[in-house]
């Protein structure tokens, strides 16, 4: 019976802390803060995240610096969706393709 009652608790989520917020984003307003990550550190703005390079630190990292990272990280991903073109769905795309060549 313990075990049944164990199974069906919810485990209580640990919400992640940031290890310091770095200040507002000049453009915005919006604070930057340095977070500890399952794959090292990262820096998070918005909805942007960044990873620290490897050669800068945890204690060493300026505002400068974070905001040149997170824009260089902004420019990558809107280069990566920016470029995709709708199409339209398969059904229309067949109806299309079976009209006539002679009309």
């Amino acid at each position: 019976n313990r075990a049944v009652v164990v199974l069906n608790e919810k485990p209580k989520r640990q919400g992640t802390k940031a290890l310091r917020e770095l200040g507002g984003h000049p453009e915005d307003g919006k604070p930057i803060r340095l977070y500890k990550g399952r794959y090292g550190p990262y820096l998070k703005h918005g909805r942007i995240n960044a990873s620290l390079p490897k050669s800068t630190s945890e204690d060493e990292i300026t505002l400068a610096q974070a905001v040149e990272l997170l824009a260089q990280k902004a420019a990558k991903a809107g280069a990566k969706s920016g470029g995709a073109k709708k199409r339209a769905p398969r059904k229309a795309r067949k109806a299309d393709s079976a009209a006539p060549a002679d009309a």
